[in-house]
């Protein structure tokens, strides 16, 4: 018998996973909204859409901006919970004090300020999928009882002893390194592998050089609907703009890149953005 460390046998499985889905020259239409010119993204979907119909957890992990949530819609939608909930919660924007209310529910009067029963973003997302996005942000007090409800499929409110059922296929997602984390002390081993049953390492955007010019055309499209109205004229992006564009570094990656254009798109006044100067 052989130790591995888990990254390096993750990575071997995923291999090969590649090589059988070299022959598959399409993935599910729940991806086509998100932009795959470069090889690289093409394999990232294909693994998504492999990942997507089997019931397992997933860890997606990326820069900030790299659109995580974007990914997770799709691989909800591709899958057999698609017309049941898809609940997003941002696990950073929880104070300590209100994690296990907000996930798990309470009952009225359990402490001050519960008037009324609650239930939480576990019940509120049965039969279809949680997003949990920056899960590195949990404290480990919160990660024990995650732990326990994803092995023990039952959640408890907050203020009460009897246990209800859940069926919940959870996505998390993550900007931080869950495995130095878990070196360090700050991630709890058992609950990283009960999620990283597949993990999905999201490219910044830079690295997605054959991308830029598509996302940034199809982000486009998107502000021209979002702006429209009687006073707006819809915005073009000439060559020079879009050469523009891809030569630039976007450490804010796609969320930076959407900023800029919607900027772009209200300042200037012509049809066409021609070039760097109205970017």
């Amino acid at each position: 018998f052989i130790d591995l460390p888990y990254d390096i046998s993750l990575k071997n499985k995923q291999d090969k996973k590649l090589q059988i889905l070299s022959e598959k020259k399409i993935y599910s239409e729940e991806f086509s909204k998100i932009s795959a010119t470069s090889n690289q993204m093409n394999r990232i979907i294909k693994i998504a859409d492999l990942i997507a119909p089997r019931n397992v957890p997933v860890i997606i992990q990326g820069e900030t901006g790299t659109g995580k949530e974007v990914l997770a819609r799709a691989i909800h939608n591709a899958s057999p919970r698609k017309n049941k909930p898809f609940i997003a919660v941002n696990c950073g924007a929880i104070s300590s004090g209100l994690i296990d209310s907000e996930l798990f529910g309470h009952k009225k009067g359990s402490f001050t300020g519960a008037d009324q029963d609650r239930c939480g973003h576990f019940e509120s997302a049965h039969g279809g999928t949680l997003f949990l996005d920056e899960l590195g942000e949990l404290p480990l007090d919160a990660q024990v009882k995650l732990l326990r409800v994803l092995q023990q499929k039952e959640i408890v409110r907050l203020g009460e002893s009897k246990s209800r059922k859940i069926d919940v296929r959870v996505i998390a997602a993550t900007h931080r390194d869950l495995m130095k984390m878990v070196r360090l002390g700050s991630f709890r081993e058992d609950l990283f592998y009960r999620l990283a049953i597949g993990i999905i390492h999201l490219p910044s955007l830079r690295e997605r050089g054959d991308d830029i010019a598509h996302i940034a055309t199809s982000l486009m499209t998107t502000i021209n609907n979002e702006l429209k109205d009687s006073n707006f004229i819809e915005k073009n992006l000439s060559p020079n703009a879009l050469n523009f564009i891809q030569q630039q570094t976007w450490h804010g990656n796609v969320r930076e890149l959407y900023n800029t254009l919607l900027r772009a798109a209200i300042w200037n006044p012509d049809l066409n953005i021609l070039d760097e100067e109205k970017i």
